[in-house]
């Protein structure tokens, strides 16, 4: 399968997914999506991906717990124990998506330097996210009891809560993308450009 088969393949999963929120519920979308996790990354052109996914769920899990008591719903969604699972899967297939999406792309982008990568991921990123808390609080009604008396960003009335917490969502992209080069994940890719790290020399690469 080409590179374009793979990116309509994505965004219609993607489609699909946000298409049926309203109709079967978050909870379950979340489940159906975990489920098909397993088999996605046995595709010959997707293997490479189960890096950025558990990097993904590493900051999911770290996220859920620094925030703690800032999510709390009128429906239990996903509640392991007194754990809410939700904002953990939120998080995962949000960054993940994103990186799925991008990494369709990334070969148009592979000869340009490492922040253009960076800037071109982060914009898709804010995109993404603005559209699905848009969509959840306007259309779908979703709303976070825990931060519900705080202001929503200026412009959509979405992602309320506090200056930190609006912040720590809008950087969660650009982290996750530098996470991603950090630990490593561009020396396996093909169409990754050339990073020059002086933190962590011995990322660098010489041969693309």
């Amino acid at each position: 399968m080409s590179k374009m088969d793979f990116l309509l393949i994505d965004l219609l999963l993607a489609g699909i997914a946000i298409a049926a929120l309203p109709l079967i519920g978050t909870g379950v979308v979340m489940v159906l999506l975990t489920l098909i996790a397993v088999p996605y990354f046995r595709l010959p052109g997707k293997r490479h991906l189960l890096a950025p996914f558990l990097i993904a769920l590493a900051m999911a899990s770290i996220w859920a717990w620094i925030a703690g008591d800032m999510y709390r719903y009128r429906e239990s969604l996903l509640l392991l124990g007194q754990v809410n699972l939700y904002p953990v899967l939120f998080w995962l297939f949000g960054l993940f998506v994103n990186m799925t999406l991008y990494d369709d792309l990334m070969r148009y982008l592979h000869r340009h330097p490492i922040w253009v990568h960076l800037a071109v991921f982060s914009l898709m990123f804010w995109a993404g996210l603005l559209f699905v808390e848009v969509m959840a609080y306007h259309v779908y009604g979703v709303r976070n009891l825990a931060t519900l008396g705080y202001p929503g960003l200026p412009g959509c009335d979405c992602i309320h809560g506090p200056r930190w917490m609006q912040t720590s969502y809008l950087a969660s992209g650009p982290v996750y993308f530098i996470a991603i080069t950090l630990l490593g994940y561009h020396q396996n890719h093909p169409h990754w450009p050339p990073v020059r790290c002086r933190l962590f020399p011995g990322l660098n690469r010489r041969n693309l």
